[in-house]
C-alpha cells in the first residue's frame, strides 16, 4: 500500500509539471520536458500495473500460508492423538509386562510346591523303606499238617485259643491270608488271629461260608503289625449248635 501512495504522489507531481510545461513559453523545452513526462508516465504505470500484480500474488500468497498453516493444525492434532495412542499402548503393554511377572510368580510358585512334594514323597518313601523294609511272603505251617481251631458249641460262641506261633521270632509279620483247608460242616465260620500270652489281643478277622464241609477255601485277611517275638493264636466260632473245627493255614510277610 506504501508503494501505491509513493505513485499516486509520482503522479501529482507529474501533472504539476504540465501544469508548469504549459505556461513555459520558450518551445523547445516545452517539447522536452513533455516527452519526459510521458515517459515517467510510462514507467508509473507501469509499475503500477506490476504493483497490482503484486498485491494479487501476495494476497494468493496469504491463502496459501493460510491454508499451510491449518494443514499444519491438522497435523498437530493427528500428531497429538498418535502421541495419545502411543501412550495408551505404553500403558497396555506395562500391564501386560505385569501380567506376565505375576504369571511367572504363580508359575514358580507351583514349580516350588511340586518340588516340595517330591521332597516329602521322597522323605515318606525313605521313612517306609526304614519301617517296612521288603517283605518276604511265607506260610506256617509250612511242610507239616494245616492247624485245627475249634468253636464254641453255643451258637456264635468263641471257641478256646489253638497256638500257631510260639514266637514269631526276630522280624516283625503281617497277616494276609488264611487258607481254609477243611470245615468239619456246612457252615458259616468267623476267625480270628489274637496276640499276647492269653491271647486277649485281636489282630484281625474274616468271615468264611462253606456250602460243602471239608472245601478249601483262601480268604484274605490282613493283620496289624505283629511284633517280633510274638505269641500268635487263632480262635473261631460258628453259627451252628455244636462245636465244629476248622483246619487252616496262614499266609504272611515278614519285614
Amino acid at each position: 500500500m506504501a508503494v501505491i501512495e509513493n505513485l499516486n504522489s509520482i503522479q501529482a507531481l507529474i501533472a504539476a509539471l504540465h501544469d508548469l510545461n504549459a505556461s513555459i513559453d520558450a518551445g523547445g523545452f516545452s517539447v522536452t520536458i513533455l516527452a519526459d513526462l510521458a515517459t515517467i508516465d510510462t514507467v508509473v504505470d507501469a509499475i503500477l500495473v506490476d504493483t497490482a500484480a503484486t498485491e494479487l500474488d501476495v494476497a494468493a500468497i496469504h491463502v496459501h500460508v493460510q491454508t499451510l498453516i491449518d494443514d499444519l493444525a491438522a497435523v498437530h492434532v493427528h500428531a497429538q492423538s498418535l502421541l495419545d495412542n502411543v501412550a495408551d499402548l505404553h500403558t497396555d503393554v506395562g500391564t501386560n509386562i505385569s501380567d506376565t511377572a505375576a504369571v511367572h510368580v504363580h508359575a514358580q510358585t507351583i514349580i516350588d510346591d511340586v518340588a516340595a512334594v517330591h521332597v516329602h514323597a521322597g522323605l515318606i518313601q525313605a521313612m517306609t523303606d526304614k519301617l517296612l523294609p521288603a517283605a518276604v511272603g511265607k506260610v506256617t505251617p509250612t511242610a507239616a499238617a494245616a492247624k485245627r481251631a475249634t468253636s464254641s458249641a453255643t451258637n456264635l460262641t468263641l471257641g478256646s485259643a489253638v497256638e500257631v506261633l510260639t514266637d514269631t521270632g526276630a522280624a516283625t509279620m503281617v497277616v494276609t491270608a488264611v487258607n481254609f483247608e477243611a470245615l468239619e460242616a456246612a457252615g458259616t465260620y468267623e476267625f480270628s488271629l489274637w496276640t499276647g500270652a492269653s491271647a486277649d489281643t485281636c489282630i484281625g478277622t474274616c468271615r468264611v461260608t462253606g456250602g460243602i464241609a471239608g472245601v478249601a477255601l483262601g480268604v484274605p485277611l490282613k493283620t496289624s503289625v505283629i511284633p517280633i517275638n510274638s505269641k500268635l493264636s487263632a480262635k473261631v466260632m460258628n453259627n451252628l449248635t455244636s462245636a465244629k473245627y476248622v483246619d487252616f493255614s496262614l499266609v504272611y510277610q515278614t519285614y
